[in-house]
């Protein structure tokens, strides 16, 4: 029998794994359910509420007592398909003597499954006031049975209160959302005298450890395999002592050391199927490498000779680049390697005083800062409970436990005390010039109902609205004045004119908090550069909880600030923030290895990865397991092959960094709409959700766009209403729905000089306050009717990466609809449409496409000198990629470079792919961001390349069609 224990005290509570071993003899018992009625058990777990994503039924399979086990079938696509006892019964309430829970969970798959676990007592409120075991939860381990048994002597909400035994109100339990429906049989679940059996804790094992007796034909491999490893490092040295450059073979050699010497598998994998995959890539790798090496020593390949990283203090700032004498340098380095890794990764180029708060999570304890904050009520944060992010410490803070410690930025006590810690910091890297910035803050999030901030709320509001008047007929209200107001998180949502202004305001006074930190720094060294920010949050919902990122990029900060994920969405808007005219760096890339280069393509100046380490974390409350995974050196997730494509990147960076810069500097044609409005205003049932309507049909539209082979910008409302659209033939906008009137203005005077509009729904029909307007009647459109999938219900609140509530908020009557084509040049295959359904008057316009019942989906119609395509209904990512391919070619936009598929001989889809002149060459990359390879012809002005040369692998090929690998990205010489 498996054993798995955990200690059910904090939020991270760790999960541990034992060897098959006997259990004590239990104490006295108490049956919570034993499973043996099964309609009893439906009735106590609340069928209800669970019948939609668990079906219970009973069982004789796995039974571990009594004559049947429950049989629980979790259906796909449910956010947190649970079994809760909403109203725990009155003889199950006191907990108090009971030392343990146990129960048998059996797993029939080959995968392992978090099974996460809910306790509230009758003072629990939200997600922090309660005991929350899911990250991680309980490891279901592959076929077999998972005996739990929980240390519950002690209970503890995540917000560290210890909560009341004797007052047990709700248990739940239950996996996270699944792609297809799974099957576990659950039995046995009581409570027990006795304590918990302690067992001894692993939940990794190294991949290699000592000789393998019992697999001497892989005990062999190995030894063949460090043979090789001495061999290639006796080449390295002999080439160095040649002069040769030898970056490219040692990543080879490093990647074989940490295979052999450092990888880890998780306990329950299987270790010689994962060691013969390893030993496989050793030896063709190695081998290779071994060739190739030779072949450069004797002179008979040309050595590539990768450049160093240049040295910082001799960096100067150009055209939105670190350079030197106008030549941008590229960084790239990680948390954190040592050592050797210099080849691959800079050193450390920037430090931080945090100067946001003074203060971390890691660092408060003890400080001058905390034992004011003890002493001072007016320094604690006024009506909110959710989650700080990293201004000090809240219930839920990754790695470090403790009171929570919450901070009004606004007190005055506040920022002087924060000011004087930034002070005395900053003189410490005073003069330094070995350091390109100070990084102020990141990964914040803010909100404060203190009276500071009522007041400030006010002044905000009396220069935002002409008198009281105006201001109730923005917000529906009938106030008597501005002294009226008052603010509480529930208040704030009486409207949605007022919550929009409380949100806007909530981002301009963080800005300006961001604003002040900066000028603590430069009080101190005015030449000193400054970054930070909350860009992690920019596509969110929660972004009202952020700084308003176009005053803190574009004005406040003297560097754009990214931390990304897989896609380029973050460079891009930080990009348009800033103008293009600062170094955007990303401190904390969290992205797929295969995204790491188009970041530099795409406009970044540097990237500091998570994460790279050679050993295992072994701090307290750190998720091992998680951060075992996440650590690229090490991990069973990350491919040998990925983790040298890394390293190679790193290089290529580096050696292309003019080609690379060029694309990152490159004009616009495209521009997609990111509506600020739009993005705050939500209704209150998405406040907190991951995505709105607008940002969710946003990414949509420009991962499309990203496949039309030209340039792509983003275009902020402010940008719109300031005019500066030059150089944009076309401006796509997704279900902006609500936008400031300057702004739409410019948009009808976009379409009426001669541009052309791309609208998907619901875009352009109110104004920021909600205010329902004509916008598109000025076009010739007229939307009579909107038909909206309804929001069904509100999930449970939990957090994700961004450290930030994220209600899962699930549709119902969400409709499908195939499309009718009438125009045929606008799609060859079948286009789908999902969402929201508008029926429109458009009198003048031709229908590109149709619904079944002959109502139009895809129109198009001129006003002024311009085009307007507008969709009725949001398309699906292919459809949507189709429509955008047709509309960019009806409006002029140049294409002379287009990437085909070989074998349709139509545009690529899921292939980017940009070309412009270097020195007088045409230089181009294309990026597959798919997992198979894809064969491509290259064309240029309608006719296939005469000769392609891939600059990375300096390799030549004749004709105009190349093989990309999966997730890889080729630079490219086009004749």
């Amino acid at each position: 029998m498996n054993k798995i224990i955990f200690l059910l005290v904090l939020v991270f509570a760790l999960p541990v794994f034992s060897q098959e071993k006997k259990t004590e003899e239990p104490g006295e018992i108490k049956i919570i359910d034993d499973f043996e009625d099964i309609n009893a058990s439906k009735a106590l777990w609340n069928p209800k509420e669970s019948d939609a994503s668990i079906e219970m039924e009973a069982s004789k399979e796995h039974v571990t007592q009594g004559k049947n086990s429950a049989k629980l079938t979790f259906r796909k696509g449910v956010k947190y398909p649970w079994m809760k006892i909403l109203e725990v019964p009155v003889d199950l309430k006191d907990w108090t003597k009971y030392k343990s829970l146990k129960f048998d969970i059996y797993n029939p798959d080959k995968d392992v499954y978090n099974w996460s676990l809910r306790l509230d007592d009758e003072k629990s409120g939200g997600y922090q006031d309660r005991m929350n075991m899911d990250d991680p939860g309980v490891l279901l381990l592959p076929e077999r049975n998972n005996h739990v048994e929980l240390d519950i002597r002690k209970i503890a909400a995540m917000n560290g209160r210890n909560m009341d035994k004797t007052k047990i109100k709700l248990f739940g339990m239950g996996l996270d959302q699944q792609k297809s429906d799974k099957v576990l049989f659950i039995d046995n679940l009581c409570l027990d005298t006795k304590k918990a059996v302690k067992m001894e804790t692993k939940m990794i094992k190294p991949l290699f450890s000592g000789v393998d007796d019992q697999d001497p034909e892989l005990g062999k491999r190995r030894d063949e395999a460090e043979k090789n490893m001495k061999e290639l490092k006796g080449l390295i040295e002999k080439a160095q002592e040649k002069n040769l450059n030898t970056s490219y073979y040692e990543i080879y050699s490093l990647v074989a050391e940490l295979a052999i010497k450092k990888r880890i598998i998780p306990v329950w994998f299987d270790k010689k199927k994962e060691r013969t995959v390893v030993l496989d890539w050793l030896d063709k790798n190695l081998k290779t490498a071994i060739s190739d090496i030779k072949d450069e020593i004797i002179g008979k390949k040309v050595n590539t000779r990768y450049p160093g990283y240049a040295p910082i203090e001799q960096l100067t700032l150009k055209d939105g680049y670190f350079g030197i004498d106008g030549e941008p340098k590229l960084f790239f380095a990680a948390a954190s390697p040592k050592g050797k890794l210099k080849t691959f990764f800079a050193k450390d180029y920037y430090y931080t005083t945090q100067a946001i708060a003074g203060r971390t999570r890691y660092n408060v304890d003890g400080s001058d800062l905390l034992k004011a904050y003890e002493r001072t009520p007016e320094m604690h944060r006024v009506g909110w409970k959710g989650f700080c992010g990293h201004i000090i410490r809240d219930g839920s803070s990754f790695s470090v436990k403790g009171p929570e410690i919450v901070l009004c930025l606004e007190s005055p006590k506040t920022k002087e005390i924060v000011r004087k810690i930034v002070v005395e910091e900053e003189k410490k890297y005073k003069g330094k010039d070995n350091y390109l910035m100070d990084a102020i803050g990141w990964e914040l999030s803010y909100v404060c109902f203190c009276d500071f901030t009522l007041a400030q709320f006010k002044q905000y509001l009396t220069k935002t609205h002409a008198d009281i008047a105006a201001l109730n007929t923005a917000w529906g209200s009938n106030l008597k004045s501005f002294d009226d107001v008052t603010i509480t998180m529930e208040s704030v949502q009486e409207t949605r004119g007022k919550w929009y202004d409380f949100a806007n305001f909530n981002t301009l006074r963080f800005a300006e908090l961001m604003k002040n930190a900066s000028g603590y720094v430069k009080a101190v060294d005015p030449a000193r550069l400054t970054g930070g920010g909350s860009p992690h949050l920019y596509f969110s919902s929660n972004f009202w909880k952020a700084e308003d990122g176009e005053l803190t990029q574009g004005q406040y900060m003297d560097v754009g600030w990214c931390e990304g994920g897989p896609d380029t969405l973050q460079v891009d808007l930080v990009k348009s923030f800033t103008g293009g005219k600062k170094p955007i760096f990303d401190m904390e890339y969290h992205g797929d290895i295969s995204h790491m280069f188009l970041q530099y393509l795409h406009g970044m100046n540097g990237i500091n990865m998570w994460m790279w380490a050679d050993s295992v974390a072994s701090e307290p409350n750190i998720p091992v397991l998680g951060f075992a995974a996440d650590n690229i050196a090490i991990s069973w997730e990350k491919s040998l092959d990925d983790v040298a494509k890394l390293l190679k990147d790193s290089l290529d960076i580096r050696r292309f960094s003019k080609e690379i810069t060029a694309f990152g500097r490159a004009p616009e044609e495209i521009g997609v709409v990111y509506s600020r409005s739009s993005t705050l205003q939500v209704p209150p049932q998405l406040i907190s959700s991951l995505f709105n309507p607008h940002i969710f049909e946003l990414r949509k539209v420009y991962e499309a766009t990203l496949e039309q082979d030209t340039f792509v910008k983003f275009v902020t409302e402010k940008q719109l209403a300031e005019g500066k659209t030059k150089g944009l033939k076309v401006i796509v906008v997704p279900a902006a729905e609500f936008v400031i009137a300057e702004a739409a203005a410019k948009l009808v005077s976009f379409v009426k000089d001669g541009g052309t509009l791309v609208v998907t729904p619901n875009s352009l029909l109110a104004d920021q306050y909600a205010g329902k307007k004509d916008y598109l009647k000025e076009l010739g459109i007229e939307v009579l009717e909107v038909k909206a999938p309804s929001i069904a219900k509100k999930g449970s609140g939990q957090s994700g990466f961004i450290q930030e509530a994220q209600d899962e908020i699930a549709y119902t009557d969400v409709k499908k609809e195939k499309l009718k084509i009438l125009d045929k040049e606008l799609s060859k295959e079948e286009l789908e449409a999902v969402g929201v359904r508008q029926t429109i008057k458009a009198p003048s316009a031709k229908v590109l496409a149709g619904f079944e019942d002959g109502t139009p989906a895809i129109i198009s119609l001129s006003s002024g000198k311009g085009n307007i395509f507008y969709l009725t209904m949001p398309l699906n990512d292919k459809s949507m990629w189709k429509v955008l391919n047709y509309a960019f070619t009806k409006s002029g936009v140049e294409r002379g470079f287009r990437v085909k598929d070989v074998l349709t001989g139509e545009p690529a889809y899921k292939v980017e792919a940009r070309m412009l002149s270097v020195g007088g060459k045409n230089i181009a990359y294309v990026f597959n961001d798919s997992k198979a390879a894809a064969q491509l012809r290259i064309e240029v002005n309608g006719k296939p390349a005469v000769s392609l040369f891939e600059k990375r692998t300096d390799q030549n090929v004749q004709g105009g069609v190349i093989t990309v690998p999966g997730g890889e990205t080729y630079l490219l010489e086009v004749k």
